[in-house]
């Protein structure tokens, strides 16, 4: 049998998506909740958006951002065979 505790693409990998994920979640309904009021009349805008959905579209592409960072820097290249082997990171 094959000790996938050792491996990188074990649970390590799994929990900085997951917290990806989570923080992502977490952030967007705390914007939905704690920006603007339950009243339109008295919304803020900004580039001709209520300042909730701007918040959200700043979130979503810094999130966007980060998760190229982490396939960037964390993900590398494995093998998916049974006998797979993490190959080293290359020069570019």
């Amino acid at each position: 049998t094959r000790d996938w505790s050792s491996d990188v693409c074990s649970s390590d990998l799994f929990w900085v998506t997951i917290g990806t994920f989570c923080v992502f979640t977490v952030l967007m309904i705390l914007n939905l909740y704690m920006v603007n009021g339950p009243d339109p009349q008295h919304y803020t805008y900004v580039f001709g958006f209520p300042l909730w959905i701007f918040c959200e579209i700043c979130i979503l592409i810094g999130m966007v951002v980060a998760v190229i960072l982490i396939t960037t820097f964390v993900y590398r290249d494995m093998d998916i065979t049974e006998r797979g082997t993490v190959k080293p990171r290359e020069k570019k």
